[in-house]
């Protein structure tokens, strides 16, 4: 697994033909990252998850695929669970990828107060 978070209106998205596109920037990443990884993956008979998340809380498709296996593996391993361990997955991401940009912001306005006045 390898995480990333990107942000689909930075420049080097919005300057491509498809940026438009939902989960542009995602998809993109996620392809990154299989030409980076999926080779070491296959020689340790691994299976590899770009998990990559836009700040604006869109997930890629790894992250789908990725709670679905824990999900049913969940499921399998205790017998009459009613915990639904994907839900609460999404719950705890989107959780971090928002208290990831709260810190994002605060420490944005700290450094914009410690900035001389410019006119």
């Amino acid at each position: 697994i390898d995480v990333s978070i990107t942000t689909p209106t930075a420049l080097s998205y919005i300057l491509r033909e498809n940026s438009p596109t939902p989960l542009f920037a995602a998809k993109r990443r996620e392809t990154v990252k299989r030409k980076k990884y999926s080779e070491i993956a296959t020689v340790e008979h691994a299976d590899f998850y770009g998990v990559v998340m836009e700040s604006f809380g869109a997930m890629g498709d790894d992250i789908h695929r990725l709670l679905d296996i824990l999900n049913t593996s969940h499921k399998i391993a205790v017998e009459n669970s009613n915990w639904n361990l994907k839900r609460w997955g999404y719950a705890v991401l989107s959780f971090a990828l928002q208290r990831g940009n709260g810190r994002l912001a605060f420490a944005a306005f700290r450094h914009d107060r410690r900035s001389p006045v410019r006119v």
